[in-house]
């Protein structure tokens, strides 16, 4: 693994990482997770737990760096910061140089168009955006949540389903019907990925909460109704961030 992240090769160390758990027994799985885990190789520890016999384990499966401008960023963009770090860990399970074939990089998974139009609205000059950078993607990533909070009124299931598929899906696909039941509008959305997706992000967000103040909250505090943000809905001002196929 060492030589792999040496050389830059994330995706390498990643398929050797995949090929050594299918050999370990459930236990060895556990102590190789929590070997990457320390060594700073959140992803790969996340990997190796996730098929550990123990499902606790908290502190390393769902890990919190940059913690430092996470914090900053949330607080100056008004969002929590439990949040930030669910919807992180959904993303790129704290990998900081990750692509997706649909070409959204790091953390916070940013398409580079989209963060060409959020760097221009902070007023940032140039084209070059190291999005591998996790203070950049973080700033960018968070301003773009920022915008989307302020769209919808900082529900964090509009924001959420945004954030994964777009204003423009989120358009065609509400019900005004579940205005008043978005746990019921969840289980409307006709794409599984972001279905699924938006449910994740919520259940990590709780379990962040718990990471950074010990406090557990419930996830239908997360749920509020939308039936007050129906105009907002026929709106699709912000742009784009994401890899889902609509």
């Amino acid at each position: 693994m060492v030589e792999f992240f040496a050389l830059g090769d994330g995706v390498g160390a990643k398929r050797e990482w995949m090929h050594l758990l299918g050999q370990l027994s459930p236990a060895e799985r556990r102590q190789a997770g929590l070997i990457a885990s320390r060594q700073g190789w959140a992803e790969l520890g996340i990997l190796a737990l996730n098929q550990a016999p123990d499902r606790k384990l908290y502190a390393h499966r769902f890990p919190l760096l940059e913690t430092e401008t996470l914090l900053a960023m949330s607080k100056q963009n008004a969002l929590d910061p439990a949040f930030v770090a669910g919807l992180i860990r959904q993303e790129s399970a704290w990998n900081p140089s990750i692509a997706s074939h649909a070409g959204a990089i790091g953390l916070m998974q940013m398409l580079p168009s989209t963060a060409q139009i959020t760097a221009k609205s902070l007023g940032w000059k140039g084209n070059s955006i190291n999005l591998r950078d996790a203070k950049t993607n973080l700033t960018l990533g968070t301003k773009h949540l920022a915008d989307l909070s302020a769209k919808y009124d900082r529900s964090p299931i509009l924001m959420t389903a945004a954030y994964n598929a777009g204003p423009n899906a989120l358009k065609r696909w509400f019900d005004p019907l579940y205005a008043q039941h978005p746990d019921l509008w969840i289980e409307t959305v006709p794409y599984k990925e972001t279905r699924e997706y938006i449910a994740t992000v919520l259940a990590f967000t709780v379990i962040y909460d718990y990471r950074f103040d010990r406090k557990l909250s419930r996830l239908s505090a997360r749920v509020p109704e939308f039936k007050h943000l129906l105009p907002k809905l026929s709106e699709s001002s912000v742009p784009t961030r994401c890899n889902a196929k609509i």
